[in-house]
């Protein structure tokens, strides 16, 4: 299963590899027919996507090798890092189509070839729209970060594609070739906006941040599902760990539940919770009830203690 969707993962970074080069070479392309900073503005922005293509590609081969002695928990806070860097240049990007933008406003550039223009940035956005589609359902999929940040990178794509669009359409109407610099800083608001998205679930991902709440929810719909077979639960703890998932928590049995009962319980459990939400990790630290009682009533003899003083 897990190689399955390894192969799922890296054959959708591969093909944003090759469809960014695509898209560079034509931005590229039309901005230096037409001089247009909103253009030259999406050309960088594609630069971007795929440098940003490349490391997450070179981040998910890592992310998907298996635990090792060096690093029990596995490689995958890799593919956060990766998008913690994707936002990062983001940022950069925005600050030269900015600086562009302005120089441009000042100078007065003319722009030239409209409709070769808008021709090219018609042609991005649609195929920019297919390729964000695909790789935000197969990071939704596969759970992984790298995937989605690439498929909200291509999805602010889009919109800034069509924000050029309606620029040159200014342009060519109206004969004002500001209209092409002021949409030029529109791109670089709509990028401002889906770099702090990426940053944000980088930073989560980085920071073991819990799971989603529906997530939380339906593990514990599983441990009430067999509440007949145990005392209580309680210390549940999750986070992610790249594109799967960390559970732990400990669950009180009978004093009189033998150790083998008491480990079928636990690996149902487990396979259970596993089979609710694929590629996760699941510990459940056993406690008898006496020992359970034990650990409560110290808790809250230190409690009352540290009230006290």
């Amino acid at each position: 299963m897990r190689t399955e969707r390894n192969r799922r993962i890296i054959r959708a970074a591969r093909l944003a590899i090759i469809i960014n080069c695509v898209l560079l070479g034509g931005k590229i392309a039309a901005g230096v027919v037409t001089a247009s900073v909103g253009i030259l503005s999406e050309a960088a922005h594609s630069g971007v996507d795929l440098l940003a293509a490349m490391f997450a590609w070179a981040a998910i081969h890592f992310a998907l090798r298996p635990a090792d002695e060096s690093h029990p928990y596995g490689h995958g806070k890799v593919e956060a890092l990766t998008s913690f860097a994707e936002g990062l240049l983001i940022f950069g990007v925005v600050a030269g189509i900015v600086w562009r933008a302005v120089s441009s406003l000042r100078g007065g550039v003319v722009v030239e070839q409209v409709g070769v223009g808008l021709a090219v940035m018609a042609g991005a956005a649609v195929v920019s729209g297919l390729l964000s589609r695909y790789l935000l359902r197969v990071a939704r999929r596969e759970a992984s970060p790298a995937l989605d940040a690439m498929g909200t990178e291509m999805s602010a794509d889009v919109v800034s594609a069509v924000g050029v669009i309606v620029g040159l359409v200014l342009v060519r109407f109206t004969g004002w070739a500001a209209w092409d610099a002021i949409v030029g800083l529109v791109v670089a608001a709509v990028l401002v906006r889906a770099g702090v998205r990426v940053i944000i679930g980088a930073v989560r991902g980085l920071t073991d941040s819990q799971l989603p709440t529906e997530e939380v929810d339906t593990i514990r719909d599983v441990l009430n599902a067999h509440a007949d077979n145990f005392l209580e639960y309680h210390a549940l703890r999750t986070r992610h760990v790249g594109g799967a998932h960390a559970i732990d928590l400990h669950l009180v049995v009978p004093h009189d539940m033998s150790v083998g009962a008491a480990h079928a319980l636990s690996s149902h459990l487990e396979d259970e919770i596993a089979a609710a939400l694929p590629l996760t990790d699941v510990t459940i630290h056993m406690e008898p009830e006496d020992e359970a009682q034990k650990a409560g009533f110290a808790a809250e003899t230190q409690r009352a203690q540290g009230n006290t003083k």
